[in-house]
């Protein structure tokens, strides 16, 4: 193996190297971009299961059956 040859390996590892250091660095920034909309997904789910049960329940009370009109007569 020549001197050139080592160099040419040297530098190709080198580079590789900092590629790889790249991509690591970019995965977490990545990973905390899909945690934050997971956990805004959930709560906005949260949210609209509450805001659809009270008005559910809000519907039940709001309009009772007119005595008058009642089906047991």
């Amino acid at each position: 193996m020549t001197l050139g040859q080592m160099l040419e390996d040297v530098t190709m590892s080198l580079s590789e190297k900092s590629s790889e250091r790249k991509l690591r660095i970019s995965a977490p920034g990545e990973n905390r971009l899909l945690v934050t909309i997971a956990i805004c997904f959930v709560i906005l789910h949260i949210l609209a299961a509450t805001i659809l049960t009270s008005a559910r329940q809000s519907d039940a009370g709001a309009a009772p059956e007119p005595p008058g009109l009642s089906s047991g007569d």
